[in-house]
């Protein structure tokens, strides 16, 4: 079997097919990115401590994902971590987590 090239139609619309790129994010808000923001040791040492965190460094980073203000103090920083927490075991994503944290952080005031 030879190749006829009278059966190639050089004005197909096969040419130029090309996938849309369509990016979605999940309920239409874009992925966290955490802000780096100067935590206090008196803020993210009583995280590592209760086990929370590894070290300064991942609680730090866990920090970032919230809506506290960086004048918080270390008890609403550690209600916040660990609220966050129970959320990532109860099986939520990040940024559901995210948000259930900062609603409870929030509603106690």
């Amino acid at each position: 079997m030879k190749h006829d090239p009278k059966l190639i139609k050089p004005k197909a619309a096969y040419h130029d097919d090309q996938k849309p790129l369509i990016l979605i994010y999940r309920q239409g808000k874009p992925p966290i990115k955490p802000g780096r923001r100067a935590w206090k040791v008196s803020q993210y040492v009583p995280i590592v401590k209760d086990g929370l965190a590894g070290n300064g460094t991942l609680a730090v980073e866990m920090l970032n994902l919230s809506n506290l203000p960086v004048t918080s103090e270390a008890t609403k920083c550690l209600a916040w971590a660990r609220a966050f927490c129970q959320a990532m075991e109860g099986g939520e994503e990040v940024e559901a987590a995210v948000e259930v944290a900062d609603g409870r952080v929030k509603s106690r005031g």
